[in-house]
Order: C-alpha cells, then structure tokens, then sequence
C-alpha cells in the first residue's frame, strides 16, 4: 500500500514560475501526493494560478493568507499535511518525474525516516550544474547526516531534497523571522531521526535567480546564527564531529564578511569583527578538515590579505551577476 506524501509549497509573487514548479509535481510518476500550495499574500496572478490548479486536481488544496514570510508559511502548510510523509519545495524550482518514486522506495527500502537526493543548480536551459558527479549512495546515523550537511560537499541544510515522516516534526516549527530558517530545523531533524538515506542522482532543480529568497543579503547573516547553533549543539552532543560544524560556522561567517563588503563598505568594526573569528579558527580548519582546493585558496587570501580578497570578491561577484541576470 503507497503512503501519502504531503507537498508543501510556499508561493509569494511567482507567477513567472509557478505554473513549471506544479505541473512538475503534479506529473510525478509517484501519484500518492497531497499537494498544498499556500499563498503568502501574493500581489501577482500567483493566488489565482493556485486557485485554477486546485480546480482541476483533486490531489491540490490552497490555503490563502496574509504575507507572513516563507518560515510561517512551511509551519501552516505542515499544520493542513496529511501525508505519512512530507517535503517542501520552492515555487521557482521544479522536479524530475522520478523525484518522489524514488524518495519512498528509498524509504521503503531501508526503513529510514529521512530520504535526501541530489540536486542541479539551476541558471538557464543551457547551465545545468549537478551538485556531485557520481551515484553516491548511503544509508547514515545521525551523527553521519549532520557531519555530511556541514561539508557542503554532499547535501545541504535546504528542506526542499529531502523527504521527512512527518512526525520528527511534532514540536518543531520553522523560527519565524528567519531568512535561514531551513539551518534551525533541519539539523534537530536529523538528530531525531535513528535512519537516513541518502541516493546522490540529481532529481531536483535548483533555480538561481535574481531575486529570490535566498539571494537575499540577509541571508547569510542568518546563516552564521544558524551554524554557531549547530555548533554548540554538535560540540555537546556529536564532540568527534565538532570540526566539522566548526568548519560550517567558519564559512558562514565568511559569507557574511563578503556581504559587508558588497552592500555596507562602511562597516569596518563588523568586518574587524568577523575577521578575528575566522583568524582564530584558520589554523584548526586548515590542519583538521577536508577543504578542497577552491576554498583552501579562498580562506587563506582572506586571513592574509584582505585588501586581495576583496578585489578577488568583487570580480566573482560581478560575474556571477552576470550568470544570474541572463537565468532571469
């Protein structure tokens, strides 16, 4: 007997891109999904567009509501879930036909309580870049899954690769106010969860785009208040993996260094600040951890010559705008 898998979709001002992300949903080849699409407010044709879908199918239910951020709106979506199990998914990306039949045979298969799959970025029909090139596939203990989503080589702190049953979530909500809130949640998931597999084939697309929630700038502060909870949480309770999250900590923290030199040039005193973190952690995370070599290069310009680094970020950012502005 299938078990119903719950799809929950945040949707604020997509109308551009919503239409691809429900039909790529609604034509998974796994037909056992409760789709809920809940409109954060939207001042587009993105709630009408739910509304039609709805209409049509069964299988989708629309929730309207007033704009309360992507945070409030994944804890109502879970609050209407009746599925067994239950994912999110951003309404800029879409999936694979596989996707899902993949995820529950996984689950299936090995009785783990949180399925993860691989992931392209998305930046236009000619640039699709998967997140690994190999068939990686494991099954993991908690302390496995949380020491693999701070390496960033594997899986990340996103929800939207990873299929959860739904009762690891009875006490959990995402924190609202957060632009990182997939960081605050994911982790405790991941400690409650006694199993989880991880099959590293691509099924879901990424987009990167100009605009979205996650090119926010604010993000990346988010990000470091996140990871420096992780930590204290790891170095308490998974001390043999500690590295690794300080390592997760380190590079968010660097994240927000770049912001500051992006968009308020005149905040010395808080990059002064983030520098003296990262300085005092380099050495234990150059000797201890696995960096490859782009970011090797990147955290020792950084510690040794700031006024390179910066030179250095301003020229991968403006290419980088660049690739965003041709996906849009």
């Amino acid at each position: 007997m299938k078990q119903l898998l719950s799809i929950i979709v945040p949707v604020y001002n997509v109308e551009s891109y919503l239409q691809q992300c429900i039909e790529s949903i609604l034509s998974q080849s796994y037909r056992d999904i409760d789709l809920i699409l809940v409109d954060d407010g939207s001042k587009d044709s993105s709630g009408a567009i739910c509304d039609a879908y709805a209409e049509k199918d069964r299988r989708v239910h629309v929730i309207h509501k007033k704009n309360g951020g992507v945070a409030d709106t994944r804890n109502t979506g879970l609050r209407h879930a009746a599925g067994e199990y239950v994912t999110f998914v951003d309404s800029d990306d879409f999936l694979a036909p596989d996707a899902y039949k993949t995820h529950m045979e996984n689950l299936q298969k090995t009785g783990a309580q949180i399925s993860i799959c691989g992931f392209y970025s998305y930046y236009h029909p000619q640039k699709i870049l998967p997140k690994r090139q190999d068939a990686f596939y494991a099954v993991l203990n908690s302390e496995q899954a949380i020491q693999m989503s701070t390496s960033f080589d594997y899986f990340g702190i996103a929800v939207w690769d990873k299929v959860f049953k739904k009762d690891l979530f009875e006490g959990i909500e995402f924190p609202a106010g957060r632009l990182a809130e997939d960081w605050f949640v994911v982790y405790k998931l991941l400690d409650r969860a006694q199993k989880i597999v991880y099959d590293a084939r691509p099924f879901y697309y990424y987009r990167q785009r100009p605009g979205s929630y996650t090119h926010d700038k604010l993000v990346s502060r988010d990000n470091m208040l996140a990871s420096k909870e992780v930590l204290d949480f790891v170095t308490e309770h998974y001390p043999n993996i500690r590295e690794d999250a300080l390592f997760s900590y380190v590079f968010a923290c660097v994240g927000v260094y770049n912001n500051l030199i992006l968009y308020n040039k005149k905040d010395k005193a808080g990059r002064e600040q983030l520098y003296k973190i990262i300085c005092k952690h380099y050495k234990r995370i150059a000797r201890k951890c696995q960096l490859s070599k782009s970011r090797r290069c990147q955290l020792m310009l950084l510690r040794y010559c700031p006024p390179l680094y910066t030179l250095a970020f301003h020229i991968f950012d403006k290419k980088r705008r660049k690739e965003l502005q041709y996906a849009n």
